[in-house]
């Protein structure tokens, strides 16, 4: 079964994002991270769609949009391997 797994950045990047869309709506946070979880979910069963990037700390990985939020992951044996989660509008190559 095909199954996806949070670095611990994945994981503090979802927990920080949750928190700013909560000040303004906790029911749009919950809602969010119902929706990243779908996806998540999508790209397990299907880890090679997305677009093919390199970088320079983590080799070749894919991304995918989610609404105004970049995911990047890798596929693994069984799935995908979540490395962060990152508001469209941040420097991204800074951080992955």
């Amino acid at each position: 079964m095909p199954r996806y797994v949070r670095t611990t950045n994945a994981r503090t990047d979802l927990r920080q994002i949750a928190i700013y869309i909560a000040r303004d709506n906790p029911s749009a946070a919950m809602t969010w991270l119902a929706g990243v979880e779908q996806l998540f979910g999508l790209l397990a069963s299907q880890p090679h769609i997305g677009e093919l990037i390199r970088s320079d700390r983590l080799g070749t990985i894919r991304r995918i949009s989610h609404g105004a939020y970049v995911v990047y992951f890798r596929p693994v044996e069984q799935g995908v391997q979540i490395l962060r989660v990152i508001h469209g509008a941040r420097q991204h190559e800074d951080l992955i």
